[in-house]
This record gives structure tokens, C-alpha cells and sequence, in this order.
């Protein structure tokens, strides 16, 4: 498998290892890595990340419903009124629409949803992704700190950002504030000739997402 989004997040668990020991170690559920050389995607790291992440909204969970008490017992919180992004609401049939691709295969959902793509222009690999709690500004931050170009953008009406390797033009991503959380999309072309602008398919997949939300 490949694509940069999953090499990516295939590292954050060990960035977050390093961050939680300098910073008293305070919980990191997710960074990204530095940008690397394309190379074949790892799902054993990428399966650290989404057991992470679990953990940290069944932590999140387990705090909130003993947050409150009533006569000094505990009392269960409402349950919330946001809504969660299960592969940003987009079947295969979406992605061959908004992308031009001829067809193509969900390979992985989950804490990550990748799908590879087949059309004219060669595989394309797709990746979303749902932090619930990520905010635009922390991505902001990792993005340049590690080196991506990171240019604001907005995706119906919600604040965003596009991010990209300053010497890889065949993938690209966009961040968008959802509620709550931040939504990901990330598009690779693995053929390096020719081929559409990955950010603008990014941007129109993100759009898509928040065009389905209940």
C-alpha cells in the first residue's frame, strides 16, 4: 500500500512517544511526521495509530460521564448532539465522480479510510481521515513546523487549510474545521506524469463531506 497520508500517520505514534516525554507527558493523539522519500505505506504502524486514537476518545469518553455530580454522586453527562464523519459519508461512487477515475475499492476503513482509484491517469490513493479532537490551528502548526506548505483556504464556509510538500506536486491535502474535530483528505497520484491537481480534488472531496452531513 501506499500513499503519504498513511506513511504519515503511520508515524505519529512514534512523534507523539517523543512529545509526551518532553511535555510531562501530557497526551498526544496524533502528529505528523517529517516529510520522507515516497515509499510503500506501513499498516503495521498505521494500526498503532488508530488503536491511539481509540484510546484516547474512550478516555475522553470515560472523563465526561463522570464529570458531574448531583448530591455528590457522579451523573452521566447529555449524550452530544455532534456527529461523527464515518469515511466522510463518501462511497466508491463519490470519489470516481468528483475525481475522474473509471473505478476503484475501499481498502481500509475505520480510524483511517483509504481507497485506491483507477482511471486515466493511472492509481490514485485516497485517504480520510476524522480527528474529533484536532483543531485547524494545531495543524497549522505541525504542518509548517514540519516543513509542508500550508495555504488557508475554505471549504463551505468551514475554515481550512491545503497542505503540501514543497517538492511533491502529485499529492496534496486539506484540513477542514467539522464539529468538532478536523476533517482530512489526502489524494496521491502514484504515476508522476501528467495528471489532475491533487489539491483540487482534496478540496472537492472535503466539500462533498460536509455537502452529506445529516
Amino acid at each position: 500500500m501506499r500513499g503519504l497520508s498513511r506513511r504519515r500517520a503511520g508515524r505519529r505514534f512514534l512523534v507523539g512517544r517523543v512529545r509526551r516525554t518532553t511535555a510531562r507527558r501530557r497526551m498526544r493523539c496524533r502528529h505528523r511526521p517529517r516529510p520522507a522519500q515516497r515509499r510503500p505505506r506501513s499498516t503495521m504502524t498505521a494500526r498503532k495509530l488508530a488503536a491511539l486514537l481509540c484510546a484516547c476518545v474512550a478516555a475522553g469518553s470515560v472523563i465526561a460521564a463522570c464529570d458531574s455530580t448531583s448530591n455528590g454522586r457522579p451523573t452521566a453527562e447529555p449524550a452530544s448532539t455532534s456527529i461523527s464523519y464515518p469515511c466522510g459519508f463518501l462511497r466508491v461512487e463519490d470519489l470516481t465522480a468528483l475525481t475522474g477515475a473509471t473505478s476503484g475499492q475501499r481498502t481500509a476503513d475505520g480510524a483511517i479510510c483509504v481507497w485506491q482509484l483507477e482511471g486515466p491517469y493511472g492509481t490514485t490513493d485516497v485517504d480520510f481521515a476524522w480527528f474529533e479532537t484536532g483543531t485547524l490551528e494545531r495543524e497549522r502548526s505541525t504542518d509548517s513546523m514540519l516543513g509542508y506548505a500550508v495555504t488557508d483556504t475554505s471549504v463551505a464556509y468551514h475554515h481550512a487549510i491545503t497542505v503540501q510538500q514543497k517538492d511533491n506536486r502529485d499529492a496534496c491535502g486539506v484540513d477542514a474545521e467539522s464539529d468538532p474535530g478536523v476533517v482530512e483528505w489526502w489524494v496521491e497520484f502514484r504515476n508522476a506524469g501528467p495528471h489532475p491537481d491533487p489539491c483540487a480534488q482534496a478540496h472537492a472531496l472535503a466539500t462533498k463531506t460536509f455537502d452529506k452531513e445529516p
